[in-house]
């Protein structure tokens, strides 16, 4: 009747898959904290950008009046010696608002990016619960089957290693890119931040 037995589970090979299960529990809960804290900065940069916008409202504003100002000058015949002032002027605040215009382009790509990265934590954050609950129903597997001195089964235990591997390889490559991201927009900030 030894077709119905089901193999010994390996302690060790038990402790093992369970101290992985651990380390993958911790990896998502820092993914989600990244996520949460990428979040905080959209909405910050989402509030500059609406700062910004209300800005150049303002200067175009300016800049309307300061030419209708020179309009009346004009009409009323005024010196020459005012004329370059308000060119002066009007340069100036069409340099702010360029200035503000390019800013805002600035903060929307970020805003934009930020998003591409938010999501792309969502994605690795329900990859690594996925993993992790492939790897608990693994254990389930294990566990359920009763210690009668029989050997676990070499090729469901080959399986299970190579499966364990493919996930820890898997879990290193999306840390990586998610690192690259992050420093990839640390940089821009940076620069942006000129």
């Amino acid at each position: 009747m030894g077709l119905f037995r089901k193999p010994r589970v390996d302690p060790l090979e038990m402790e093992r898959i369970k101290e992985q299960v651990r380390h993958m529990r911790e990896h998502l809960d820092k993914a989600k904290g990244n996520r949460e804290d990428v979040s905080a900065r959209l909405d910050s940069i989402e509030s500059t950008n609406s700062a910004t916008h209300e800005q150049v409202a303002s200067f175009n504003e300016l800049a309307g009046r300061l030419s209708n100002l020179g309009d009346r000058l004009e009409s009323a015949g005024t010196s020459g010696s005012v004329q370059p002032g308000i060119d002066d002027l009007t340069k100036r605040l069409d340099d702010v608002a360029a200035q503000l215009t390019d800013w805002s382009t600035q903060h929307e790509q970020l805003r934009t990016q930020l998003t591409a990265l938010d999501e792309r934590i969502t994605s690795v954050s329900t990859e690594l619960a996925n993993q992790i609950t492939e790897l608990g129903n693994d254990i389930e597997t294990l566990t359920s089957r009763t210690p009668d001195g029989d050997e676990p089964d070499p090729a469901r235990t080959n399986e299970l290693r190579s499966g364990q591997e493919r996930l820890a390889n898997e879990q290193a490559r999306y840390q990586i890119a998610f690192r690259e991201d992050l420093a990839r927009l640390a940089e821009q900030l940076r620069r942006a931040s000129r």
